[in-house]
């Protein structure tokens, strides 16, 4: 068995153990945890904050070729000054929708995402912090408060769209998702767009349910009429059959 002498006491007891073919690097490890190489976990954000952290937090060396600054000076071989194209959120899906969203917090962009997701028939779950919006089928249940019925959703643990029964609170569905006050859009006229377009989608709705309430009032008026003969035709027969008993009865 090889000698103790010259090692710290602390390994002096894993050699004891008979860990005595490992050498002082590894040992060090085993005592001292810290000592142990490790790769860095950027999206870490600390003990103190309940997300990730975002992804231009996360250090990174950026080329200069990718930077909007350098790109705005630098023309191409062509000589057309390079620029980014407007975002159009309208002709994203909404898989990179609910991307923006969900990764983009706090900025412009998230909200220009929201406001296309709620064009698009989609309302924010506050307390679950999901979208939501109504399946093919028909509402099963509803009150002045809150509605049973078939939503689909998007889980964001998942990253997919998902359908289940659930019944929401009116109260628990976030509004049409507005910029603060004194904050600009990242896009020129997305918002405005956005905006527009819900308007003509409300317009729509309303038509809709309009030209339902008319039909609905035009069936009801035709079943009264029906119901009307129908009751005569009955009312007639029992005369006739009244009629008739009483003459064989004479």
């Amino acid at each position: 068995m090889s000698s103790n002498l010259g090692v710290h006491p602390d390994y002096r007891k894993l050699l004891a153990n008979g860990v005595e073919s490992l050498d002082n690097s590894v040992l060090e490890m085993l005592l001292h945890p810290a000592a142990r190489p490790r790769d860095p976990r950027y999206n870490f954000g600390g003990p103190f904050i309940g997300n990730h952290r975002r992804m231009h937090d996360i250090p990174a060396g950026i080329p200069d070729e990718y930077r909007v600054s350098v790109l705005s000076r630098m023309p191409d071989p062509d000589g057309k000054v390079n620029r980014l194209n407007s975002f159009k959120e309208s002709r994203h899906s909404e898989e990179v929708l609910f991307h923006i969203f969900y990764n983009i917090c706090g900025e412009s962009h998230q909200i220009v995402a929201a406001t296309e997701l709620f064009a698009r028939g989609w309302r924010y779950l506050k307390p679950q912090m999901i979208w939501i919006t109504r399946s093919q089928f028909a509402v099963t249940e509803q009150t002045q408060t809150q509605e049973r019925a078939i939503y689909t959703y998007f889980d964001k643990q998942l990253w997919r769209k998902m359908s289940k029964e659930m019944i929401i609170c009116y109260t628990d569905i976030d509004g049409r998702p507005t910029f603060p006050t004194g904050a600009t859009e990242p896009v020129q006229g997305g918002l405005a767009a956005a905006h527009e377009k819900e308007k003509q989608r409300e317009k729509e709705e309303h038509e809709e349910r309009e030209r339902k309430h008319e039909l609905e009032k035009k069936l009801e008026a035709e079943m009264k009429l029906e119901m009307g003969k129908k009751l005569e035709i009955e009312k007639n027969v029992e005369m006739m059959l009244k009629r008739e008993s009483e003459r064989q009865g004479k």
